[in-house]
């Protein structure tokens, strides 16, 4: 994951990149953009929601996260 935050980097900022997963992959990505230790990693895995959207946006070569999920129905 960490080699994925450098490619990032290596991208014009401009540029949008698209990546579609599941939500532990990005409980993963929010996590180690938070600095979060491995246990809040897994912790976070599970509120995460697989059809949720994460942003993930490069910034003084930091990420920075912005989270948005759909309306829940019932």
């Amino acid at each position: 994951m960490q080699a994925g935050f450098a490619a990032l980097q290596q991208h014009d900022p401009q540029k949008t990149i698209a990546v579609f997963t599941s939500a532990t992959p990005i409980a993963i990505a929010a996590g180690i953009a938070l600095q979060l230790t491995s246990e809040k990693i897994l912790g976070l895995a599970w509120v995460m929601y697989n059809s949720g959207t994460t942003t993930i946006k490069m910034r003084d070569s930091a990420p920075h996260l912005y989270n948005s999920m759909p309306p829940l129905t019932c």
